[in-house]
């Protein structure tokens, strides 16, 4: 066992005859994306459904992005199948902004000829193209003035949440970007102590909340942003892109941009905002930025970028395309489909790192992660097992010469 960087690897000898097959690495993320009530301290509780089909947790997100991943890795190591020497690498801070990935030392991958990585979320098919993405941060120093003035708050809370990528083209409402609009429209000439709202970049925020100063001459003077100021930040956030900004020619999301988080407070002046933008090509990463910077310049924001991560697609001739159709023979009741994916996935960083590395993505059946609604189809995983059992038998050339059963 090696660690670096928070990432972890483990090493897996071949099972018996299988020693001379090529290593492969089976990788996950060991981060999650907490909403809800959920912080670093206190677990997801889990909750089974009664027909024992999916699993979600109580009131926050779950955790199956991308814990299911790791137990599946994990399962595949300890499971009786025929396999090749196995490398599983599980990698830190995914979620915000893949620096395990970037971190980890090329010679990890060295020798591999295959990387699985198991952060798909849907069954039955491979991920085969995913976009590039980048954190965009907004900032701006407001002038704020005293004022006479009690406190009204303003939220907004309850709506569904969702990945930024996953589930950017599902008309789920923005609560910040809903609350300013609402601010705009009624607030008359309060002016804004304090705006929060989002859990992360790369997620739909589903709750926001606002602190205004009402003007009444006989309070005790407070401090806010002024007039000007206030109109402003409403402004900007009900004119930054948000949302598909463009589409395939099959009509799936091209370039995207998501507000995830952003905050006002007139104690310190200080406003922020970031967006998690996406592509599927480098050019359609400038544009998404140039459309960002060109509102922020608009609205006297600065920019600031994340790490950038770049586009991935297996080619439609890859090896690894024919070894997954062979091994979903059998593992699943719908013929098999390989998918492009508008999230960001570390496959294109391990690309990097090892250009003749064969990449594959797939798991499970797994609903509005990043969100308090994230569902875990329970009844996917086995299928799931199977497929990745048989991917290892073959990718060892045990599949079809009777080294061990890979159908169970």
């Amino acid at each position: 066992m090696d660690e670096t960087g928070g990432n972890l690897a483990i090493d897996c000898p071949a099972t018996a005859g299988c020693e001379a097959a090529p290593l492969v690495v089976l990788q996950a993320h060991l981060d999650m994306v907490l909403a809800g009530a959920l912080d670093e301290r206190t677990p997801p509780e889990p909750v089974l459904s009664p027909d024992g089909r999916s699993l979600s947790a109580r009131g926050t997100s779950l955790g199956a992005d991308d814990g299911i991943g790791l137990a599946l890795a994990l399962h595949a190591m300890a499971a009786p199948h025929p396999h090749g020497p196995l490398r599983a690498i599980f990698t830190a801070d995914e979620e915000s902004g893949m620096s395990g990935a970037r971190a980890l030392p090329a010679e990890w991958l060295a020798g591999a000829r295959y990387l699985f990585n198991i952060d798909w979320e849907e069954s039955g098919e491979a991920c085969v193209s995913s976009a590039g993405a980048q954190t965009v941060v907004l900032t701006r120093r407001g002038e704020t003035a005293p004022v006479a003035a009690a406190s009204a708050i303003r939220t907004l809370s309850g709506l569904p949440g969702g990945h930024s990528g996953a589930d950017i083209d599902r008309g789920i409402p923005n609560a910040l970007i809903a609350l300013a609009a609402s601010l705009r429209e009624d607030r008359g000439a309060a002016r804004l102590v304090a705006f929060a709202g989002g859990m992360a970049p790369n997620a739909i925020p589903a709750a926001a909340a606002a602190t205004l100063a009402e003007g009444r001459e006989d309070a005790p003077p407070a401090k806010a942003f002024t007039e000007g100021e206030t109109d402003n930040f409403l402004a900007l956030l009900g004119e930054l892109p948000n949302g598909v900004l463009a589409r395939d020619g099959a009509g799936r999301p091209e370039d995207s941009s998501s507000l995830g988080l952003a905050s006002a407070l007139a104690g310190s002046g200080e406003m922020a905002l970031a967006l998690h933008i996406r592509s599927h090509a480098a050019e359609g990463l400038e544009r998404v930025r140039q459309a960002v910077g060109a509102c922020a310049a608009r609205h006297g924001f600065a920019m600031a970028y994340g790490p950038e991560t770049a586009p991935w697609r297996v080619p439609e001739d890859s090896p690894v395309r024919a070894l997954a159709a062979r091994a979903a023979e059998g593992a699943f009741a719908e013929p098999f489909r390989f998918a492009k994916a508008h999230v960001g996935l570390e496959c294109g960083i391990f690309a990097e790192k090892a250009p003749g590395l064969e990449i594959l993505s797939f798991g499970p059946t797994l609903r509005f992660p990043h969100s308090t609604r994230e569902t875990l189809a329970v009844d996917t995983v086995g299928p799931v097992a199977r497929f990745l059992a048989r991917l290892l038998a073959l990718a060892a050339g045990a599949g079809e010469t009777g080294g061990g059963r890979t159908n169970s």
